[in-house]
């Protein structure tokens, strides 16, 4: 038996949802058996990762569990993929890293996830490090939540050091 299937490309790969399930033109498709599952109702979707699926429909982000069902509403509008057990969001009430049962790890103003090291080096799928903002004042957090550099003043124009901003 031979199926026609185009498998559509996020970047330069294939758009699997994980090791069983990929997105096709024809649907979502299981490749361990070639069966067509049936639409793929999500607009964009990340790979599995420590295992979770972010996924994309009408604008609102939220996370699939290993067997494709809803572990985390689609309900934030932005989500970032888990790291190190926890997942950057912002939603409703602002910013927040969340653990996989959608209860907060730590939350705050803003946060953004820092680029350390290579994407491509095994460090950065288990480890991450988030800088964020609280009431005018800059830290650093781990994927843990717990406060790695206590928050700071930061001068805007970066003409001074922190020790200088009183």
């Amino acid at each position: 038996i031979t199926m026609d299937l185009k498998v559509s490309s996020l970047g330069s790969g294939p758009s699997a949802y994980n090791d069983k399930i990929v997105s096709t033109e024809k649907g979502l498709v299981d490749v361990t058996g070639w069966n067509v599952i049936g639409p793929d109702p999500y607009s964009s979707h990340e790979y599995l990762k420590e295992g979770m699926i972010l996924v994309c429909k009408d604008g609102r982000y939220g996370y699939l569990d290993e067997r494709m069902n809803v572990a985390i509403r689609l309900e934030y509008s932005y989500a970032e993929s888990f790291c190190g057990g926890s997942a950057l969001v912002r939603g409703r009430d602002g910013y927040k890293l969340m653990d996989k049962s959608g209860a907060t790890v730590f939350s705050a103003d803003f946060i953004s996830r820092l680029d350390i090291g290579s994407r491509l080096r095994r460090e950065w799928d288990h480890y991450a490090l988030y800088v964020f903002r609280e009431g005018g004042e800059y830290g650093i957090v781990d994927s843990a939540g717990m406060v790695v550099l206590e928050p700071v003043k930061v001068d805007p124009d970066r003409t001074k050091g922190p020790e200088d901003v009183k």
